[in-house]
């Protein structure tokens, strides 16, 4: 019964996105954070975090998988994460 348990549970985790994988969405978000910077500031508007947070809605809605299972979702702590990064890098224009 044990083996029964512990193989669903692999199975039900194996579309979690590995550590590799947040990471490198991680990069592709802060770089999308300064490309955001430079758009901005080409088209003469304010670079803050209203505007940065704006583009973050509309840019980042692709966050991995985190949690595996039959429903996948994205946890509360990984979106902090993924909308710190976009915002530090996007207000900044530094990666």
């Amino acid at each position: 019964m044990t083996c029964i348990l512990t193989l669903a549970g692999l199975i039900a985790s194996g579309c979690a996105a590995d550590y590799d994988e947040r990471i490198e969405y991680l990069h592709k978000v802060a770089l999308r954070g300064v490309e955001v910077h430079i758009l901005l500031q080409n088209q003469g508007d304010k670079v803050n975090e209203d505007n940065c947070k704006t583009a973050n809605k509309a840019l980042n809605d692709d966050a991995p998988d985190t949690t595996g299972g039959p429903d996948p979702k994205v946890s509360e702590e990984w979106k902090q994460l993924v909308e710190q990064t976009f915002l530090t890098a996007c207000v900044s224009g530094k990666y």
